[in-house]
């Protein structure tokens, strides 16, 4: 990537407050001595609505504002670039530190204890410790800051042992021991829980796994009243077996209690484990589940870490609107997608919002609005257009458009099995709607036991994707 693609990329991702403050660090002579730059980064910012994203600026027009009465020189453009693109990186590094105060307060410890400026060092660690104290739930960054902190004032307290005011105590070395070893033990649940979700969802079979040893010392009673270690525990019991219903619980009820707010990335990450759990068990037939995913995403889409820079993801609109019409909650989903339409991504605004706007129509049997959505709906990711075609599919069997519908199941059959991302459960699931779907069609109103044992043949398919419709469909003949 060249600098003029990297400006216009990096400088795209700043929103208006964080413009400014980079137009003032530049200005400041304590960063940056260069009018021109000055001069550059202010015309950058003038023109970036215009300028389109993997695109570079324009180098000639730059320079004309920059070096006015120059003729264009290459090799000073691309030197001055080099140092705008340096700024850049140095501005995010020290915007990322400006907004962090702990982060401010700890360096500052480090500077007083190499300076040996004592008092400064002993009333800093003081506020720096209240602080700690008053996050009631920390996560693993707050288990490493404070063994950060406990071998520093060891540290210190090591260097100053003459100061009679300061005794040696091994209480600090325990406190540092204790926080590391939570530290690390959420660490190894986060990257085995990581593990565990990828394997249900992309094909890979290597997983992190956890030692006995570690396993063992998790379940120690002292680590039981630390709710992100026991949230990840219970997370890493329900994703290794389907069977662990009482971990979820448990986990819901953590989540109920509304504990991680302070840390977001955490407890958006505890939310997507229990809706993937809801679905792996919706997926083999467990239908009270659509009730517990949907109780998760109202209380979810109440919560700032849900939206990725204030946006849902896709995925998740979409999901919200199958489990909500599972459910028969369709005048919710209808305000849902009404009022929570700004918080679709505007790159993918149109296409989400339609094709949930298929989805809505298709359940209150608008088969030719649901088909006309869906006209407008142009995805790129897999899934998505996977699942398209699966409403396609439903929308010619609904019509009783048969010959379609016997073109649309093959083209479905051989895309499945040629996008190599699809795990081999999944492609079971799709296997199975195919082959299900295609013995209802051939089976005739009349034909009473075979239609009940396809009814049964439903009930007893581990994986298939659309149980609950197809039931449906079966059910309508069998009363025909």
């Amino acid at each position: 990537m060249t600098n003029a693609v990297k400006i216009v990329e990096l400088m795209k991702s700043f929103d208006k407050t964080e413009q400014k403050r980079f137009i003032a660090f530049v200005c400041s002579p304590l960063f940056n001595k260069k009018k021109e730059i000055e001069i550059l980064s202010e015309q950058i910012i003038k023109s970036l609505p215009k300028i389109p994203r993997g695109t570079a600026l324009n180098g000639k027009v730059l320079y004309k504002k920059v070096f006015k009465g120059e003729a264009y020189n290459a090799n000073k453009w691309q030197k001055l670039l080099t140092l705008q693109v340096k700024l850049l990186e140095q501005f995010i590094a020290f915007d990322n530190v400006w907004d962090k105060p702990n982060v401010q307060k700890f360096n500052n410890l480090v500077f007083y204890r190499q300076r040996a400026l004592t008092d400064f060092f002993e009333e800093s660690y003081k506020e720096l410790n209240k602080i700690h104290q008053k996050e009631t739930v920390k996560n693993d960054e707050g288990y490493c800051r404070q063994y950060e902190m406990a071998c520093l004032y060891y540290n210190y307290v090591t260097e100053n042992s003459s100061n009679r005011k300061i005794s040696l105590d091994n209480t600090i070395l325990i406190d540092a021991a204790h926080n590391l070893e939570v530290f690390y033990l959420i660490s190894q649940l986060k990257l085995a829980c990581h593990s565990l979700n990828n394997q249900s969802i992309v094909r890979n079979r290597q997983v992190v796994e956890l030692s006995k040893e570690i396993i063992e010392k998790i379940q120690q009673p002292k680590f039981a009243d630390i709710p992100l270690l026991t949230a990840f525990y219970n997370c890493w019991m329900f994703l290794g077996s389907i069977e662990n219903e009482v971990n979820f619980q448990n986990l819901k009820n953590l989540l109920n209690q509304e504990l991680f707010n302070q840390h977001p990335e955490d407890e958006k990450f505890l939310y997507d484990l229990a809706m993937n759990f809801c679905a792996l068990k919706i997926n083999m037939g467990n239908a009270q589940y659509y009730k517990e995913i949907f109780e998760l995403f109202q209380l979810a889409i109440t919560k700032p870490s849900f939206y990725f820079n204030g946006y849902l993801y896709n995925d998740t609109v979409k999901n919200i609107v199958t489990v909500g019409l599972a459910i028969g909650e369709l005048d919710w989903i209808e305000y849902f997608l009404e009022n929570y339409k700004d918080k679709l991504h505007p790159n993918f605004r149109d296409d989400i919002y339609h094709y949930n706007l298929a989805q809505l129509a298709f359940e209150r049997a608008n088969y030719d609005k649901a088909f006309q959505y869906l006209q407008d709906v142009k995805f790129k990711d897999i899934f998505f257009r996977i699942d398209k075609k699966k409403t396609l599919i439903k929308i010619a069997y609904e019509k009783d458009e048969f010959n379609e519908l016997e073109n649309l199941l093959n083209a479905f059959d051989m895309q499945i099995w040629r996008d190599q991302v699809v795990v081999p459960e999944k492609i079971e699931a799709y296997e199975n709607f195919v082959k299900r779907l295609k013995q209802l069609v051939n089976i005739a109103e009349f034909e009473k036991d075979k239609l009940k044992k396809l009814r049964i043949k439903l009930e007893s398919t581990e994986r298939i994707t659309e149980r609950a419709w197809l039931k449906n469909k079966v059910v309508e003949k069998l009363h025909a």
